[in-house]
């Protein structure tokens, strides 16, 4: 006999349930019709994929294997009956600076295997989270906090903050540097897409407090004065390098959180499936 969708669904149901009777109430049918519907499919097959016990239905290997493939089969239909996705899915994620996050890593990984035809793009805004507000992106990483209106977040984690500063700064012995070991030093910030606000930095006493625009600019004027220092979240500089430069783990500068950003009552099925990616991989 040919398999038919009955079949798929019961035993994806079975699979769940892990009894006859569990799959045959889920899907409305009575118990001697799943049962008999579970042998028109070990028929169909060849092989054992179910051993009855008294604690229910247990997948054999093969069997479990079989309801793989079932959720496979019942996945591409529900994309056959819904326009949304006849078109291979696409998502475009934006972040600031190259410290994409590592779930993010990840759910792009997960998510080129699952739809190869889909399209996963990266993008490096200033803002990424307003990116997302204005459907410029359909999700974002951000450091530090959401201010945008119009989106949801999630925190994936919270990363702890590192100091940078020139080789022959004052701080070139420290092992960690504390808020008091920076006063009268002077703090270069980036505003654009960075971390570290001013009006933050203030209450420790620099000596003055530099703005500049950008990460590279952030990291030359730091190089350029062993004066100088930064604060930042520690992977930054495990993306950017310069020769000049010391990174030093803070000590009590408070961890700056991670989240994972997107629109408020999103409908796209490609943006929920990527937020669940990254959800998972978090």
């Amino acid at each position: 006999m040919t398999l038919e969708l009955r079949h798929v669904r019961m035993f994806a149901a079975l699979a769940a349930a892990s009894s006859l009777s569990g799959a045959a109430r889920e899907l409305g049918i009575t118990q001697p019709t799943a049962s008999r519907t579970l042998r028109e499919i070990e028929a169909a097959v060849g092989v054992r994929l179910v051993e009855r016990g008294p604690h229910g239905a247990v997948l054999t290997a093969r069997g479990e294997v079989f309801a793989q493939r079932c959720e496979e089969v019942l996945r591409g239909v529900d994309a056959l009956v819904d326009p949304g996705r006849w078109e291979p899915w696409s998502v475009t994620v934006a972040y600031a600076w190259a410290g994409l996050d590592a779930a993010v890593s990840g759910a792009v990984r997960a998510w080129s295997t699952a739809h190869p035809d889909g399209a996963c793009r990266l993008t490096q805004l200033t803002a990424p989270d307003a990116a997302v507000a204005r459907g410029a992106a359909d999700v974002a990483v951000v450091r530090g906090p959401v201010t945008a209106e119009g989106v949801r977040s999630r925190i994936l984690h919270r990363e702890e903050r590192a100091v940078v500063f020139s080789r022959d700064s004052v701080l070139h012995r420290a092992t960690r540097v504390a808020a008091q070991d920076l006063a009268g030093l002077h703090a270069v910030v980036n505003p654009h897409g960075g971390t570290t606000t001013a009006q933050w930095l203030a209450a420790m006493g620099p000596g003055e407090i530099l703005t500049v625009c950008g990460v590279d600019e952030w990291i030359v004027a730091i190089a350029a004065d062993p004066r100088r220092f930064g604060i930042t979240p520690a992977s930054t500089m495990r993306y950017y390098h310069h020769p000049t430069l010391e990174v030093r783990p803070g000590e009590g500068l408070g961890p700056v959180p991670v989240h994972l950003v997107w629109r408020d009552g999103e409908r796209s099925p490609a943006v929920t499936e990527f937020v669940r990616l990254v959800m998972e991989s978090a």
